[in-house]
């Protein structure tokens, strides 16, 4: 029988040590603490698990107190705990020779509270000290001397900034990361103060501020980010400003200036000695700020915005100040394999070890996979792996790439393993081999699978009009003549060029914004020039035109992919596409085709394989249609510093051009037309489209994979890993098309002419100036949603009472806040 005294010894040195060795690291829940204490008790009183109040011959408080209070010594478990992580924290401010030092501890306040009210601060070079928690303001903290403007500062920020970050000239600044610190992206620095402006469109007053990634809004009444006034800088196309110190404000003037529908409420509206901000994007939406005109700082802020928004050098965007963890991702060209791999319907083995024999063997009795551009030494602009016809030998490639503009030869984009036929792009042919017949070009009509078969025919499909293609041959280019190739026809698909496409979405964008619910000019809709809205006026008839022009370069490009798709199902025929150059308007003809054809692209993982196939690899010039600058061949990294005055590589503004939005709309008007073919969402190519435009991630960056390599994007964000990522929190997100169906539509999609007239892309053009049209009312999403919950309901209702309380003895009711959230 152990005795008390033994007992006492064994509660101090044994049972107290687990428990004390699990609130060295974080704080015990209150329940474990009394289970504990409890446990030590009945030990020490009686010698057993349990010990009833009779027993127990003291108060245990009393007995848990100090030898010189007059207590047994035994530890107070909460106090013990409490006393161990006020330790942490004065070793993590004191010794920086811990191994530990520096990494991210778990915020515990009540350690925290009970440091800060033991302990006083002596600021040295203010690194160690926080600027809002410790009390080294004569044994008083800021939160104490300040409490209001501490009250503007985010949590976060007041257990992290230190008073070395803090002072700036012996003063403080609550600086704009103070307040927005909970609103800003990893690496995301918003630069200066927050300015006071109102949010024309919606008559909404807020604050402005400026990071390094976007122009940011938040509501002044709601405290949130306002959507329609936040954008990524890259997204901004143009950026005016214009002082409004004049009294009376002309209507033509306004028109000119802004180039909305003017109002006849206007002069009314608009406050006297205000300055407006106007902000045009690559995403339709047109943004209006009206300031105080003696605002001088928010007036410098507009003038660095200027030049913020048109980066000098690549390193300069926001995508490079984010750099992710190291992961083990496979390089673009080991992807692009992969997509070989499964066209050849070969297995793909990403082990180093036999990648080379995976190479070599990819091929099969008409086509193989080409290294002749490794290190990019014949095309600057294609992939280093290519497909090609057998019968073309390495030196014959390096001959058909001096037949054609910028070395772009034919090469083959997707192929039918059953009867032959193939998807091949290039670049026109140059002015001087236009009577020469090209091998290569004659190489990729579809081969004859019996002897008896007949010759099957080339379609070579110039996407450009007849008259630009000849236009064309006075800067050295042109089309092929068909009589120089055996049962090959050449036709036009009559898309127009870059700078045609940039007109006419100026020209949407306009209108958009001119007729919404919501306009940049701040009138309610039934103020706004009523006649010319709701007639046939001659203005009104001019605005419809730019959505009617829109729309007719949306349904050429989806008749030219229909046409291609047709050739290659019904006739089995090869087709060429090619425009000038090969690398925009073949981009959307040649994807949009490999949709139709194959139904694996409709997947997420298609959708994936398709971009990087032919829009990435094949080099569509990223850059120069955002506007964005490109890395180039030994650039040297500049210092990021901004503003930066530094002149650059800055891209033509008449490079600009919405080849990849047009494309997604296609998408989109497929989608539209074939509901289960598609895994994925109108909203998953609305998202997609905004984080190409935003620049957060690399894989968009630069003209070409040899740039992108040089620019080393691969150590920037994944925009394939932050869709996916969404996606899986989800099995209901909306990205994911509910619809969906692999079986009803798991072959080639052929759509006849008539159901090829689109019609606009609400979700993405009209988000922002008629919200609630822009969503048609009840999403297919939520309709689903709603429909599983309405089964739930009835499973429910459907079981045995006593299956319906299996945890706790407690019912499970659905009710509607639950069916929303579903």
């Amino acid at each position: 029988m152990i005795t008390r005294a033994s007992r006492l010894v064994l509660v101090k040195t044994v049972i107290t040590a687990r428990p004390v060795h699990h609130m060295l690291v974080e704080a015990a829940p209150g329940w474990m603490l009394e289970e504990a204490a409890k446990c030590m008790r009945a030990f020490f009183w009686a010698g057993k698990k349990e010990a009833n109040g009779g027993q127990c011959l003291v108060a245990w408080d009393s007995v848990c107190k100090p030898l010189r209070l007059g207590g047994l010594g035994i530890k107070n478990l909460r106090m013990q705990g409490l006393a161990l992580r006020v330790r942490w924290e004065w070793l993590q401010r004191t010794d920086s020779s811990r191994p530990w030092k520096g990494l991210r501890m778990a915020n515990d306040r009540q350690a925290s509270e009970v440091l800060n009210s033991l302990a006083t601060v002596q600021v040295g070079d203010g690194r160690q000290a926080l600027f809002w928690k410790d009390r080294w303001l004569n044994g008083r903290t800021t939160e104490e001397v300040a409490p209001v403007v501490t009250a503007l500062v985010t949590t976060r920020t007041r257990n992290r900034r230190s008073v070395q970050e803090a002072l700036i000239d012996n003063g403080f600044v609550v600086v704009a990361q103070d307040v927005m610190e909970e609103l800003l992206l990893e690496h995301e620095v918003a630069f200066g103060q927050g300015h006071s402006a109102d949010l024309w469109n919606t008559h909404e007053a807020g604050t402005i501020y400026v990071t390094n990634f976007r122009l940011i809004f938040v509501s002044k009444a709601t405290k949130s980010v306002v959507e329609l006034g936040t954008i990524p800088l890259t997204a901004i196309e143009e950026l005016k400003d214009v002082s409004r110190n004049v009294r009376f404000i002309g209507r033509h003037y306004f028109h000119l200036e802004f180039t909305s529908v003017p109002s006849k409420g206007y002069q009314r509206l608009l406050p006297p000695e205000r300055s407006m901000l106007e902000i045009r994007g690559h995403d339709t939406r047109v943004i209006v700020f009206i300031f105080k005109s003696e605002n001088k700082h928010l007036k410098k802020m507009i003038d660095d915005l200027k030049k913020w928004i048109k980066p000098v050098h690549l390193e300069h965007i926001y995508a490079f100040s984010s750099k992710p963890p190291a992961d083990m991702a496979m390089s673009s060209a080991m992807r692009l394999y992969k997509e070989y791999h499964r066209l050849f319907h070969k297995w793909f083995a990403q082990s180093p070890s036999t990648s080379f024999e995976a190479r070599a063997h990819l091929q099969n009795k008409w086509w193989r996979v080409s290294e002749i551009n490794s290190g990019y030494k014949l095309c600057e602009s294609y992939p280093t792996q290519l497909i090609v016809p057998n019968s073309i030998s390495d030196e014959d490639l390096f001959l058909a790439a001096t037949y054609r503009m910028g070395g772009r030869f034919p090469a083959i984009s997707w192929f039918d393993n059953g009867s032959g036929a193939v998807l091949a792009r290039s670049s026109q042919p140059k002015i001087q081999y236009l009577r020469v017949r090209d091998e290569l070009v004659s190489a990729l009509r579809t081969p004859s699978i019996h002897h008896t078969d007949p010759q099957r025919k080339l379609y070579i499909v110039d996407v450009r009009d007849k008259i630009s293609a000849v236009g064309n041959m006075a800067k050295g280019g042109g089309s092929e003549l068909g009589s120089v190739y055996e049962d090959t026809e050449v036709c036009y698909s009559e898309v127009n060029n870059i700078h045609a496409m940039r007109t006419c979405f100026h020209g949407l964008r306009q209108y958009v914004n001119a007729y919404g619910s919501i306009s940049s000019d701040g009138a309610p809709l039934h103020e706004r020039d009523p006649i010319s809205v709701w007639t046939q006026a001659p203005k009104s008839v001019v605005d419809i035109s730019k959505l009617q022009t829109w729309l007719s370069h949306i349904q050429s490009i989806l008749t030219g992919a229909s046409y291609i798709t047709a050739k290659i199902t019904g006739e089995s025929a090869s087709v060429l596409v090619h425009c000038s150059d090969g690398w925009d308007r073949t981009s959307q003809l040649v994807s949009l085709s490999c949709l139709l054809l194959d139904p694996f692209y409709r997947t997420f993982s298609g959708f994936r394989a398709l971009v990087e196939k032919d829009w990435l690899a094949f080099g569509h010039k990223f850059s120069a249609r955002m506007g964005l600058p490109n890395k180039m061949a030994g650039e040297k990294p500049p210092k990021y510093e901004l503003p930066w005055h530094a002149v650059g590589s800055i891209q033509s503004v008449k490079e600009r051009s919405p080849i990849i939005l047009q494309w997604l709309e296609c998408i989109a008007h497929l989608l539209f037309m074939y509901p289960c073919a598609f895994e994925f969402s109108s909203k998953f190519l609305v998202d997609f489209m905004d984080a190409v435009l935003s620049c957060r991630f690399g894989n968009f960056l630069c003209d070409s994979e040899r740039d992108r390599e040089q620019a080393d994007v691969a150590s920037c964000l994944c925009i394939w890993k932050y869709l996916a990522d969404l996606r899986a929190s989800d099995n209901l997100h909306e990205h994911r098309n509910p619809l969906y169906d692999p079986q009803r539509h798991n072959g080639p999609i052929v759509p006849p002419p008539p159901a090829l007239v689109p019609t606009l892309w609400s979700q993405f053009y009209l988000r922002w100036s008629c919200p609630v049209e822009s969503h048609g009312g009840v999403g297919v999403q939520e309709l689903v949603k709603l429909k599983i919950a309405a089964e739930l309901i009835g499973e429910f209702e459907c079981l045995p009472i006593d299956e319906i309380h299996p945890i706790g003895e407690k019912s499970i009711r659905v009710v509607g806040s639950n069916v929303k959230k579903l």
